[in-house]
């Protein structure tokens, strides 16, 4: 299974660029307005002529590309899922017979390499007559397996444990912000070199 990810984008900051503030208090007469801003023309006037050619014609620039990375991610996780079903002649022998059941099939999955805490989550119980004076109940668990090479092995020793159903093997990868982040730096490094080329 392919992930693909994401576009980045990458800006060469001001080339170049001058910002004049002026502050002055927040009163005076017009003839003190009027001779400040004579004065500030002046001082101006004085630094375009001492100012360079070069830094008269500096522009602020921004520079802004993009670029996409697509990297391919093999498959590194499967899920499945396991129920066991039985029989009984009341409500309660089944349902404490499915329990015993699927205790022995928990033990079993997580010894399994590639099971760990937290990889295994038990389902709804569910329980009803199957014909009068006879019961059946029903409880299945999910397992996520990170090791795929071990499949087989895992239901082997789910059906030895006593399981009566399995759906999956699923694959799929197992850390996706990981593949998500990976794609994303090739996509910044590819903008940062487009960027600099452009500057």
């Amino acid at each position: 299974m392919a992930q693909d990810a994401a576009a980045a984008a990458f800006a060469l900051g001001p080339i170049a660029g001058t910002t004049f503030v002026i502050n002055g208090p927040g009163y005076r007469s017009p003839h003190m307005r009027n001779r400040t801003l004579l004065l500030a023309a002046l001082v101006l006037s004085l630094l375009a002529l001492a100012a360079p050619a070069t830094a008269l014609g500096a522009v602020e620039r921004t520079v802004s590309v993009e670029a996409t990375a697509t990297i391919k991610v093999p498959n590194d996780s499967a899920s499945f899922g396991l129920g066991v079903s039985l029989v009984r002649d009341s409500r309660n022998a089944a349902l404490s017979a499915v329990s015993a059941k699927l205790k022995k099939v928990v033990a079993a999955v997580q010894a399994v390499p590639g099971v760990g805490a937290g990889d295994v989550e038990t389902g709804r119980i569910a329980v009803g007559k199957e014909r009068p004076g006879r019961y059946r109940a029903g409880e299945g668990i999910s397992v996520v397996l990170h090791d795929p090479s071990q499949a087989g092995n895992l239901v082997s020793a789910a059906i030895a444990a006593g399981i009566t159903g399995v759906r999956g093997p699923s694959y799929f990868v197992g850390d996706t912000e990981a593949a998500y982040a990976n794609a994303l730096g090739a996509a910044f490094q590819k903008a940062k070199a487009k960027a600099r080329k452009a500057a």
